[in-house]
């Protein structure tokens, strides 16, 4: 279905169909934008906290370390105050609670070097331990030797392997999980996006918008002028009767008006151009007409009409020619000093009806009329019929078009006859 063809209340709804559309692309992809946002600053935040229990067990164990050195090779040092149980320090602590489980969850390649870890942090422990029980033994001679070998070969070893390990998973936590500074980055860039969708429904919305009124508003506009013409008496109007909308409707049924307008207007010009020529028994068919447009036709055939019965009514001959001399109207009168009824002498030539002496001369009355464009009288003798002699006096008048070119001439008798016998 072609645009044109849709109902003003379905384009309507398809306008407002797009801009809800576009409104729900824009929020969804902002609420999902803020989503990620929320999502990503919850993985900075466990981030953060994470490489922050890492690096503050790095230290812990270094502080553990220095303290278990102090131990083996400072003989003002008489107590061992470390932590022994690997289960209980800081990072046992976390590492046997929630903590663990927390970081795999929040970085799932920490499982592998927090499963290593547990080996070398539990013989880090237990090697404070045994150094502890070899210092303990005052009864032999060679008690610190054995607890600095076992703190060099033992604790030192250990806890490098844990202090890599830690580092490692720092590492890890810096490369995998987001920083603050790629977090603001996303921020940016999700602001960006959202303004930019923003903008662009703005746009689409103000295009579908202006499309849609302008494909109501023009046609409207279109017919207010088609109006405002045919209110002048304009009836060549352009109307767009293909659109199946409203305004196609409207535009269809302006045409069928027009046509109508057209149709009167068109017997209306007849029936004057007749009149002009003489041709006084022309009519309209107001049969084809309606309402009012039918009346007017009506009235107009009707005026015509009762010119002429004034004209057959009038107690003197009276005709109308054209410049063939055809008649093209004869009064009742006109036609019965020749014996014949007005119908028998249209089409036929006035001078073989009245039969004048002017006939067919210079001096006929039509003729000058019709020259000279002016009135022109004259008297003669008439024999419309056997056994009819007439003495006339007659006058013409010259008929003329729209542009005032003589078309014809009207011709009015009156009989002298009695008056000449009288004089004779």
């Amino acid at each position: 279905m072609r645009w044109n063809d849709l109902k003003i209340g379905k384009k309507m709804m398809l306008g407002f169909g797009i801009i809800f559309f576009l409104l729900v692309v824009v929020s969804g992809w902002s609420f999902l934008g803020l989503g990620n946002l929320l999502r990503e600053g919850i993985e900075v935040a466990g981030g953060n906290a994470l490489r922050g229990e890492l690096l503050q067990r790095e230290v812990d164990h270094l502080n553990w370390a220095k303290k278990v050195a102090a131990y083996v090779y400072d003989d003002n040092v008489r107590e061992l105050e470390v932590q022994l149980d690997h289960t209980k320090c800081g990072f046992g602590k976390w590492y046997y609670g929630e903590g663990r489980n927390e970081a795999e969850a929040l970085l799932p390649l920490l499982r592998e070097p927090l499963a290593e870890l547990a080996e070398p942090h539990q013989k880090l422990h237990e090697s404070a331990g045994k150094i502890k029980e070899a210092l303990a033994r005052k009864e032999s001679p060679d008690g610190r030797q054995q607890a600095q070998r076992i703190y060099a070969t033992d604790t030192q070893v250990n806890l490098a392997t844990v202090q890599g390990l830690l580092d490692k998973m720092t590492g890890m936590a810096k490369d995998n999980i987001l920083s603050e500074e790629q977090m603001i980055q996303t921020v940016k860039r999700t602001r960006l996006t959202i303004v930019s969708l923003a903008i662009m429904a703005l746009l689409l919305g103000v295009s579908f918008a202006w499309f849609i009124t302008r494909s109501i508003v023009r046609p409207i506009v279109t017919c207010v002028e088609a109006v405002h013409q045919i209110a002048a008496g304009n009836t060549e109007v352009q109307l767009d009767t293909t659109v199946r909308d409203e305004t196609g409707m409207l535009q269809a049924g302006m045409a069928q008006m027009v046509t109508a307008i057209r149709a009167m207007t068109k017997d209306a010009d007849q029936l004057s151009k007749a009149a002009q020529e003489g041709k006084l028994t022309v009519r309209a068919d107001a049969a084809k007409h309606q309402g009012d447009f039918r009346k007017i036709i009506e009235g107009i055939n009707s005026t015509i009409s009762r010119l002429v019965m004034l004209l057959d009514n009038m107690p003197a001959p009276a005709m109308i020619i054209d410049t063939d001399f055809t008649i093209h109207y004869m009064n009742e009168l006109g036609a019965k000093v020749g014996g014949k009824t007005p119908a028998q002498l249209l089409g036929t030539k006035c001078y073989d009806h009245f039969k004048t002496s002017d006939c067919r001369t210079d001096k006929c009355a039509c003729g000058q009329a019709m020259r000279n464009g002016q009135e022109a009288n004259g008297v003669t003798d008439a024999h419309p019929a056997v056994g009819v002699d007439l003495d006339i006096s007659y006058a013409a008048t010259p008929l003329r078009d729209e542009q005032g070119k003589v078309v014809g001439a009207a011709e009015w008798v009156c009989d002298q006859t009695e008056v000449k016998k009288a004089a004779r």
